[in-house]
């Protein structure tokens, strides 16, 4: 069974290791060998399902998911600054970074707090707080936040992502602002379950929005956490999970 929700078989230079190690470390010419020689495949996706099905007509749509009782919102604690926060690694820091001009112009007219969990942000202007990733702590992080940030930009690898984050963060009900590309304009009704910004005047203006006014993030907050346990839950598809492994066994 080969189970995938990026889209692996995508050349990628990671800002981590480089263009030429990259190719090495992820060899992505070796995707469609493994997706033929497989008896099922998973998809976090439809433009990741699509690919498979050029190798492999037995691919299933599982999107990513996460446990929402244990991913939820937290108790009624409040912080003194509203807190906009992002959880990732050092590897997608490059997709914050591209959204701290926004996050400088917000700055010079309102106070907030960036939380960064994973990388490490420099943003002159704009109070940032970074902090290292861990384990036993990460659901107290992701609910620790007033707001999730989700920039992407635009590209074959970005346009195969599953939306993770995104998922993490309503399922905590924390309101959360994306870019709209690939799985996010699919996730996102911009207005009603999150926002989408698709420039830097429309992150300033969804951000401000957010900052400005508790009870819409509240709102959109709640909202998200509904499509979460509806839509990405384990308990929504662990179900269809175990039917495709069970049919992997059965075929071999």
């Amino acid at each position: 069974i080969f189970d995938l929700d990026d889209a692996v078989w995508m050349p990628y230079a990671s800002p981590t290791y480089g263009a030429a190690l990259s190719r090495l470390l992820k060899a992505p010419g070796k995707t469609h060998f493994t997706l033929a020689a497989a008896t099922r495949v998973i998809a976090g996706n439809d433009y990741i399902a699509d690919y498979a099905r050029r190798f492999n007509e037995h691919t299933d749509v599982i999107p990513t998911v996460v446990d929402t009782q244990q991913f939820c919102p937290r108790p009624h604690a409040t912080n003194e600054l509203p807190v906009l926060g992002w959880i990732g690694t050092h590897s997608s820091l490059q997709y914050l970074r591209a959204i701290v001009p926004a996050l400088q112009r917000l700055a010079r007219e309102r106070a907030f707090v960036v939380r960064v969990v994973g990388g490490e942000l420099e943003a002159s202007g704009v109070n940032v707080e970074n902090l290292p990733w861990s384990l036993a702590r990460e659901v107290s992080d992701f609910q620790s936040l007033d707001i999730g940030l989700y920039p992407l930009v635009e590209d074959g690898w970005s346009v195969g992502k599953s939306g993770f984050k995104a998922v993490q963060y309503m399922a905590c009900g924390v309101p959360v602002v994306a870019s709209p590309v690939g799985v996010t304009t699919e996730m996102i009704r911009d207005g009603d379950n999150g926002f989408l910004a698709v420039d830097e005047d429309a992150w300033v203006d969804r951000l401000r929005r957010l900052v400005d006014d508790a009870e819409l993030r509240r709102r959109l907050g709640a909202r998200g956490r509904d499509e979460a346990v509806a839509r990405w839950s384990v308990a929504a598809h662990a179900p269809r999970f175990v039917e495709v492994v069970r049919s992997a066994m059965e075929a071999a």
